[in-house]
Parts: structure tokens; sequence; C-alpha cells
């Protein structure tokens, strides 16, 4: 077995595991806010303008992370953001008005702008080949389902059973191992001058795809909020625990992850991609079905999001020539923004005015462009590493 893959592994594996943990953190405060809020006597809509709130930071502070991360350099970025990701976790523990909560979660957008950013890098980093990138991607790629099968039932059991207070202090525990893992990985990589080179590509005229796959990363924004932040609401409305969803969703995302390692995905991207948001508006459109209907969207969402996002950020950090062109990773996390911004503040609106029924059909109807929009390019990408000196 090649050295350079056994170098890559411990990293890669401190990596993933940084990943979960980010991403349990997530999804417990997703989950156990707008309960909060609820519980506080918040409205609908408020609880949508939280959401909003911390999209839209999240979307603005996204525009300065170029120039940030040329600037004040990349372990630096990441301890600083994971630093405050723990911090801003732990004020929830003493939070008890809606305005502080709505704050609180708002500040949240400034490390999930820059986490995927140092993520993705640090997957690149460590990927030496084609088919390593793919496979490396698709294993990040798991941290998310994988979190979601085990971070909403911990949240549900510890809101119901004792306390939010319970939640937040469970959230707050796994950020700190998150910040562990994620300089582990990063000072294993820095070490090694093998894994810290970026590989090049030769790429062909016409260039990799990244335009239109980016562009469409909206809608999984917009399907991923209104899911993670929503669905726990209305599966209460209509007489029904939460938890399995995320569980049924993660065992269909890694099902799929797993077959898409031994896939060609970046000469066949257009396809996959076609087929994950066909998906995601088949998510929306079955979710209020009676009886069968949560279990069809849990599937279709686990199917959907794990193709949309393992394809694309192939294609986006295999477009990448070098550490600091930031730049690709900074517009698909810029789009999925967009999608989390704008989403919770207008279904929230819908729900207060329409109800849940007529909100969930118009959100899926709304994926049928980006579906015609992924078709537009007509260049399948053609990608060859080779390695280079820093």
């Amino acid at each position: 077995m090649p050295e350079g893959k056994n170098n890559s592994r411990l990293p890669f594996a401190l990596i993933l595991c940084g990943g979960f943990f980010f991403f349990a953190n997530n999804h417990m405060l997703t989950i156990a806010i707008p309960l909060y809020l609820d519980s506080l006597g918040a409205s609908m809509t408020l609880i949508g303008y939280s959401s909003a709130a911390m999209g839209a930071l999240a979307f603005a502070f996204r525009f300065v992370c170029p120039p940030l991360f040329r600037k004040v350099g990349f372990t630096r970025i990441l301890f600083a953001s994971h630093t405050f990701l723990c911090l801003i976790t732990a004020l929830l523990l003493i939070a008890d008005h809606p305005v502080q909560v709505f704050l609180i979660r708002t500040v949240y957008g400034i490390p999930l702008a820059l986490f995927p950013i140092y993520y993705l890098l640090l997957v690149r980093k460590v990927s030496k080949s084609s088919s390593q990138l793919v496979s490396y991607t698709s294993i990040a790629g798991y941290a998310m389902p994988l979190s979601l099968a085990v971070s909403p039932f911990i949240a549900e059991f510890l809101v119901t059973r004792y306390s939010f207070s319970a939640a937040y202090g469970a959230a707050f525990a796994v950020s700190v191992l998150s910040l562990v893992c994620m300089l582990a990985g990063s000072a294993l990589v820095h070490s090694n001058r093998e894994l810290e080179a970026l590989p090049t590509q030769e790429r062909t005229k016409a260039g990799l795809p990244v335009r239109y796959p980016i562009l469409c990363y909206v809608y999984l924004g917009i399907v991923d909020i209104i899911v993670l932040g929503f669905l726990p609401l209305y599966a209460v409305t209509v007489g029904h625990s939460f938890s399995w969803y995320f569980l049924l969703f993660a065992s269909a995302m890694v099902l799929s992850q797993s077959l898409l390692r031994s896939r060609k995905v970046l000469e066949h991207s257009k396809a996959y991609l076609r087929i994950g948001y066909g998906a995601l508006v088949l998510c929306l459109l079955v979710i209020t079905l009676p009886k069968i209907g949560l279990v069809l969207s849990a599937v279709c969402f686990g199917l959907g999001f794990s193709l949309v996002e393992t394809v694309t950020n192939a294609v986006v950090i295999g477009s990448m020539t070098s550490e600091k062109e930031t730049s690709l990773i900074n517009y698909q996390q810029i789009s999925i923004s967009i999608g989390r911004t704008l989403a919770p503040f207008l279904f929230g609106l819908a729900i207060d005015s329409f109800g849940y029924n007529l909100s969930f059909l118009v959100a899926g109807l709304l994926g049928f462009v980006m579906v015609a929009l992924v078709g537009r390019d007509k260049q399948a990408p053609n990608t060859q590493y080779m390695k280079t000196p820093v």
C-alpha cells in the first residue's frame, strides 16, 4: 500500500471526527432552538426569522472569507472559528429570553460560514489522486448523516426527559471535541509536507462545470433548513416523534454515499446531480402524505442530500489549484447560505398564512428549476492529478 495513503489515514480520521462533532453540535442546536423558542412563546414567524438571521450573517461573512484566509492564515482561522463555536453554545446555557436566543443563533452564522471552507480544504490536502479525492469527499460526507443518526435522538431525549440546558450542555461538549479533533488533524497535515502540498490538476480546455452546480446549491440550503427547522414542529402537530425521521435519512444517505464511492462521479456529475435534485423535490412533495409520507420523505432527503453534496463538493474542490484559491468553495457556501437565509423567512410566513401542506408543495415544485439548470453544462469533467511542491 502506498506510503502516502498510510500517511493520510490518521489526519483524515481526525478531520472526519471533527466534522462529525461539528455537525452534531449544529443539528442539536437546530433541533433544540426552535423548540426552545416555541416554549418561550415565540411565533412561527420569529422562529423562521432566527434561522434567516443566522443564514444572512453567514451569507454576508462569506464575502470576507477569501481575503481572510489569505491574510490571517489557515490555522488561526480554524482555531478562532471553533473557539467561537464553543462560546456561542455555552451562552445558550444562560439565555432565557427569545431575543437572547435570537441573537445567539444569529452569530452562529460566523462559524457556519468558515467551517465548510477549512473542512473541505483539509480533505483536499489529504487527497493525492482523482479517485482518492472522490473517495475522501464521499467519506467526509458521512460526518453529517452519522451525526443526524444520533444527535436528534439525543437532543429530543434530553429536552423531553431533562431540560433544554441539558441539550445545550451536550452540544457544548461535542463542540469542544470538534475543536480538538480539527486542530489535531490540521497539525498532522501541516507537519507532513507530502500531505500539505495541494495537488494541481490538468484540466480540459472547456474546464470543469462548476457554474451551474454552485448556482443550484441554493436549493440544497432551502430543503435542508426547511426539513431541519420546521419538520420537528410539523411532526408534533400531526402527533409523531421526529427523531426516527433523521435516523432513516442518515441510513439512506450512508447507503447512497457507499454506492457513490465506486462510481465515476466526476465523469457523470450532471446525471448524478439531476437525480439528486429530483430526490430533494420528492422529499418535500411527499412529506404530508398520510402514514407513509414521512418515511418516503426521509429516504428521498437522504438520497438527494448525499448525491448533491458529494458530487458538488468533488467538482468544486477538484477545480482548485492552490490552498489560497478558496473562492470556489466560498461561492458554493454563499449559494447554500442564500437558500438557508431566504427559506426560513418565507417558509415561516407561508405556514402562518397557508399552512404546512401548501407550503411544502410550493417549496418542492421550486426544485424543478434546479433539475433543469443542472442540465445546461455540456462538458463533463476530466480530472487528473499530479503532485506539485508547495
